[in-house]
């Protein structure tokens, strides 16, 4: 979310704002002459003309709202709400193209959300037949029977009829079925010394869980307030992203674990789980601080038979597999919730739980020394672009590091690796301040609105905390303000950029609530529907050029040193979104003072010549290709046991490999440990403690980040 700016000039004279919202108003009020259908969902149709009027008024490039935009919005629509393609036929597809290309535009959305209320009562309803049908007959495997999944980019197939929809139904059992089947129940354990009648019996658990599973997806589709407040939040989110892949619709719930992600703190139940040996769902670890932890009746290695959410039902969770458990867990936004667990004396019993905020574990920020006995590197991983708005002194990511930098230099490191890689963004006034950290002062970026000049986004704190030589570790999963920092301290020449091309995404996007003033124009209209104001879209409302003027943006910034990694041609670019917003540069006088050239050169010669000689780098990218191989071809898996155990054996061994040549141990080139202060802390934090070991273990084997140090070294030789 990008904040922070200087508060905004009134950016049309008054007679003209007039005029604009004059203009959504009768769109607005226009509405309210269909009459078609049910009163319900009134409130739910004319939160989409509110989304598209909020789109339209904030959006840096908003589209026109034209059929054949309609016809887009539809398909994102139908891949939104039928993810597991289920409930569309051919047929029902065009019924609906005819909805947004026929008749009044203006309803179009309306009709096409009280169709597919309609469409998914009736069709969980036949799939419940269907699943009935098959839960009472047995499972018969033929070599006749494919399942086919598609290559990356293909398009979805729609069935025709109700056959071909059990057809589908059946397949996905049966798949199911032969995956827990030739799932080992313990390790090491050999699939071909099991009898027939161990497969029976597997097959017999197998099919209760997959029908389980089944029937987990289709509550959700049950009640008929839920389904309408699903089917029109994915109508919103469909129409924002036509806009761009960037900008979304939230309803409050989401907005809330929104803002838990940029934030150092989340609302838990604190506590993780995982499958134990047996294959039941177990209580892995407790939280230090947490909710589990201070009720002192959860403990380590007790087993989760089921969990009831505050005006849910219960959740069974015998047969369930942790993905299961994960779905039905994690997709509640109660914050009660009263688990039935069993302890390791068999005692059975009933825990309450309520959540409660603790420190996010995806923002925990330490810091390393890595040392081979002659150089000694700071190390920062930078998990996100976290802050806290609400604290009385905001304390984000820029301010956890300038602690870690001040606690590195007392070790007396003669360089810095931040490392950004998966690292996706979060707040950009955290990633300016981070900026300033490294750069004594001066323009870090160019942003631009759609209606206002180019503005220049500066660091204006003289000085920084660290002026050492510095490396900054990024791929393809870095993103928005990672490249916004990224392209900073390239631009200066103030860092070393290794590792492989970024994500690309040079857009701004703030979250905010359906639009007020729209809502305030029409309050009379509206009073009987509150519900309208609890919607939010996170709009993209600029973009960010470089100091250079150019933009990232689809493009990504490339290393001064490529590093090849896993993900490298694996993971999706911002190109490759779809309705992505295109490149360009923008008309800005900047002046800024550039810092002394680096041995690029050298320093590239040198980090290609040990890549190449070095036999896990170039596994790494043999297995990267292989994988790229697998998906980009459509994968037809025939259900039957035997040609299955070949398909599960065949990704099995992928995974394998992939795993070896990832943990396989690295060379002794540096030695991992904390720093001096957060190792005395360390010390009397246990959580921590077993924290840091993970990491510092971790660390020890990550054949990109010893290139890294390799190349920091050769800088600093050069310099």
């Amino acid at each position: 979310m990008f904040v922070g700016l200087s508060k905004r000039k009134k950016l049309l004279k008054a007679k003209k704002e007039s005029m604009i919202r004059k203009k959504y108003l009768f769109l607005i009020l226009s509405f309210f002459g269909i009459r078609v259908f049910s009163q319900s969902f009134d409130s739910l149709c004319m939160q989409q003309h509110l989304v598209i009027a909020c789109m339209q008024k904030n959006h840096i490039s908003p589209p026109e709202f034209t059929t054949e935009t309609n016809l887009e919005i539809l398909d994102l629509f139908i891949e939104e709400i039928d993810a597991r393609n289920i409930f569309f036929f051919q047929n029902d597809r065009e019924n609906m193209q005819n909805s947004v290309t026929n008749g009044n535009s203006e309803d179009s959305y309306c009709r096409v959300i009280f169709h597919t209320f309609e469409l998914i009562r009736k069709r969980v309803t036949q799939i419940d037949s269907l699943l009935n049908i098959i839960e009472s007959k047995p499972i018969v495997f033929s070599e006749k029977d494919t399942l086919t999944f598609l290559a990356k980019n293909e398009k979805r197939k729609f069935w025709k009829n109700l056959q071909e929809l059990r057809l589908r139904v059946e397949k996905r059992i049966k798949y199911d079925c032969l995956n827990t089947i030739l799932k080992p129940l313990k390790e090491n354990e050999d699939f071909s010394k099991l009898t027939p009648a161990d497969i029976t019996a597997r097959l017999a658990t197998a099919k209760k869980k997959a029908i389980f599973r089944y029937r987990k997806f289709l509550d959700d589709y049950r009640k008929e307030f839920t389904l309408k407040h699903k089917i029109a939040d994915a109508m919103s989110n469909s129409i924002a992203l036509r806009c761009d892949p960037h900008s979304s619709y939230f309803n409050v719930y989401e907005k809330e674990s929104w803002d838990e992600g940029l934030s150092k703190e989340e609302l838990s139940f604190g506590f993780y789980s995982s499958e134990n040996e047996n294959g039941e769902v177990s209580i892995s670890e407790l939280v230090p601080g947490g909710p589990a932890w201070k009720s002192n009746e959860l403990h380590e290695g007790d087993v989760l038979l089921s969990f009831q959410f505050e005006d849910e039902q219960p959740v069974e969770l015998a047969g369930a597999d942790i993905e299961d458990y994960y779905i039905a867990f994690h997709g509640s936004m109660s914050r009660n919730v009263e688990l039935t667990v069993r302890s390791k004396d068999n005692q059975v019993n009933k825990i309450k739980l309520q959540k409660a905020k603790i420190q996010s574990q995806e923002n925990v920020l330490n810091s390393y020394v890595l040392t081979d006995g002659s150089k000694r590197f700071g190390y920062i991983p930078i998990p996100s672009f976290y802050s806290d708005d609400e604290a009385e002194e905001k304390q984000g990511v820029a301010n956890d590091v300038a602690k870690e930098v001040i606690k590195l230099q007392q070790d007396t490191i003669e360089g810095l690796i931040l490392d950004l890689r998966y690292n996706g963004g979060g707040s950009m006034q955290e990633a300016m301040g981070l900026a300033g950290i490294f750069i004594d002062e001066g323009p870090l970026a160019v942003y631009k609105t759609r209606a206002a000049k180019p503005q220049l986004l500066k660091d204006l704190n003289r000085g920084s905390i660290y002026d050492g030589p510095l490396l900054v570790l990024i791929n393809g999963a870095s993103a928005s303000a990672s490249e916004f920092l990224t392209a900073s301290l390239q631009d200066y020449n103030r860092a070393i950029i290794a590792g492989t091309t970024t994500y690309g995404k040079g857009s701004a996007q703030n979250v905010i609530p359906i639009d007020t003033d729209l809502i305030a124009l029409t309050k009379a209209v509206l009073y009987e529907n509150p519900a309208l104001t609890t919607g939010y879209l996170k709009v993209t409302k600029g973009k960010f050029y470089r100091v250079t003027t150019i933009s990232h943006q689809g493009k990504g910034i490339v290393p001064d040193v490529h590093i090849p990694d896993m993900i490298e041609k694996l993971y999706e670019k911002e190109s490759e979104e779809k309705f992505f917003l295109p490149a360009d540069s923008v008309n800005k006088k900047v002046v800024y003072n550039l810092l002394p050239p680096l041995p690029i050169s050298e320093l590239r010669e040198k980090s290609k010549k040990r890549i190449d000689a070095d036999k896990q780098f170039k596994d790494m990218v043999f297995l990267a290709d292989s994988v790229i191989k697998a998906n980009e071809k459509t994968d037809k898996v025939v259900l039957t046991i035997k040609e299955y155990k070949k398909y599960y054996d065949r990704e099995e061994n992928l995974t394998a490999r992939i795993k070896d040549v990832l943990d396989m141990e690295t060379e002794e080139g540096f030695w991992v440990k904390n720093n001096s202060l957060n190792e005395q802390v360390g010390n009397f934090d246990e959580y921590q403690k077993k924290i840091n070991e993970v990491a510092i273990e971790r660390l020890k084997n990550d054949l990109i980040l010893h290139e890294a140090y390799s190349i920091l070294r050769d800088m600093i030789k050069l310099k």
